[in-house]
């Protein structure tokens, strides 16, 4: 064998032995980053008080449940549309909110 092809097989080992490597950081990066995100994106739950001064602070006339329950959950409450309302859990207790159109708030709570 050649010297010219012992360099270029030791220059093929070496770039796999390198890329190996860094595979390896990238996955533990990737892993650490992802559970990183995990652990802050662990919901806080509001209170009953807490979602009905949110209903009540804002206002939105054209809002159906889909975008009520969006808007919800993108403010820590566990929200979930049902059809024309959305059903919010908060300690175990489940509160219907309809949206009410041009009356004031964004929605009607009833237990449910």
């Amino acid at each position: 064998m050649s010297n010219f092809f012992k360099i270029q097989a030791l220059r093929i080992r070496y770039l796999r032995k390198m890329f190996g490597r860094c595979n390896a950081t990238r996955r533990l990066i990737v892993i650490s980053i992802t559970a990183s995100l995990l652990f802050m994106a662990s919901p806080v739950q509001g209170s009953h008080s807490d979602l009905e001064k949110f209903v009540l602070e804002n206002e939105d006339s054209r809002i159906d449940a889909r975008d009520l329950a969006f808007l919800l959950v993108t403010h820590d409450f566990d929200a979930m549309p049902r059809g024309d309302y959305v059903v919010v859990k908060i300690d175990g207790a489940a509160y219907r909110l309809t949206p009410n159109g041009n009356r004031p708030g964004l929605a009607d709570i009833s237990a449910g």
